[in-house]
C-alpha cells in the first residue's frame, strides 16, 4: 500500500472507555486526544486501517479498560 492511498483513508474515531484514564495510560494512546468525559474517557484520533483499529482495541484490552462506545466520526 502506497503512502497516498494511507492518507486518503484514514479515518478519525471516537473512542469512548468507562475508566478516566491518567498520564500512564494516556501515554498509550499518544496519537489520540484524551478528554475526561462524565464517568469515563474519550479518546479521539486518526486511525489508518483495520490493522491499526485492531491495535488499539488490544491496548484498551490489555490495560483492562472498558469500551462503552466506538464509532467514526462524520466530518
Amino acid at each position: 500500500m502506497n503512502d497516498t492511498y494511507a492518507k486518503q483513508n484514514r479515518v478519525v474515531y471516537q473512542i469512548i472507555v468507562r475508566e478516566t484514564l491518567g498520564a500512564e495510560e494516556a501515554q498509550w494512546f499518544e496519537d489520540f486526544a484524551c478528554m475526561p468525559t462524565n464517568g469515563g474517557t474519550l479518546l479521539t484520533g486518526v486511525i489508518a486501517d483495520q490493522a491499526a483499529l485492531r491495535g488499539v482495541l488490544d491496548k484498551l484490552f490489555a490495560l483492562g479498560l472498558t469500551l462503552t462506545a466506538l464509532w467514526v466520526r462524520d466530518d
